[in-house]
């Protein structure tokens, strides 16, 4: 099954997206399912190293990089938190609306943070 999680707040900070980034990670473990991440908004900073909150994603996130997990990442929402290319772990990319679309055609499901 494939399975599209759209963030739009940084689960570093709110417990809500804490939680959906633990079910991604959790259900991309699973051998019959495909998941796939996208990131608006604040939901970017998620790929920040220097985003210190109240919940500690990091290791949820280097998960979702070992596991090769595509995670797209709205670039106006990048842009406007000033956060470069350089930032992005290998996994990531640069993506548009026209991007976020094609995921959701591509998507079984969609879970939204």
């Amino acid at each position: 099954m494939n399975t599209l999680f759209i963030f739009n707040d940084d689960p570093s900070r709110l417990e809500k997206a804490f939680h959906g980034l633990r079910l991604a990670t959790a259900l991309s473990k699973q051998d019959a399912s495909t998941v796939r991440i996208f990131l608006f908004a604040d939901g970017v900073r998620m790929l920040d190293d220097a985003s210190n909150g109240e919940f500690d994603a990091s290791e949820l996130t280097s998960a979702l990089a070992q596991l090769a997990v595509p995670v797209g990442a709205c670039a106006s929402c990048l842009d406007k938190r000033g956060l470069a290319n350089s930032s992005l772990p290998p996994n990531a990319l640069r993506a548009s609306l026209n991007d976020a679309t094609e995921w959701t055609r591509w998507a079984t499901r969609v879970l939204v943070y």
